[in-house]
């Protein structure tokens, strides 16, 4: 589903809204050999962000999750540019978590780098 330009956000109780995050879309999973953290089209951004690896590291083997990596700035909102340019600059790194897979939907002894 497509975004839709409007001048004016829908009201009424059927409607739901969510956050716009401005960061990095990634899948972080954690098998035999660690945690992995990537993206959707493969890069990998353990490296690039190893202190979210290493809060990862206490999940239990099997675990996937997909959710995005955002910088927040001094004033406590989300900053894309610092994401990409200064992320010594921010305050905090942070993953947002969407979605839980556990490792019964994943093939035990897989890793999880074969989803991409």
């Amino acid at each position: 589903m497509y975004a839709l330009a409007v001048q004016n956000i829908p009201e009424g109780k059927k409607w739901l809204y969510e956050v716009k995050f401005d960061g990095y879309r990634c899948l972080a999973g954690r098998d035999k050999n660690g945690v992995t953290l990537w993206s959707r089209r493969g890069n990998l951004f353990t490296t690039q962000f190893p202190r979210i690896a290493h809060a990862y590291e206490r999940l239990p083997i099997g675990t996937l999750l997909d959710g995005e990596i955002v910088a927040i700035d001094k004033n406590g909102r989300i900053s894309f540019n610092l994401l990409q340019h200064h992320r010594s600059h921010a305050q905090a790194l942070l993953f947002y978590a969407f979605d839980v897979n556990s490792a019964r939907k994943w093939p035990a002894g897989r890793p999880f780098t074969e989803l991409v």
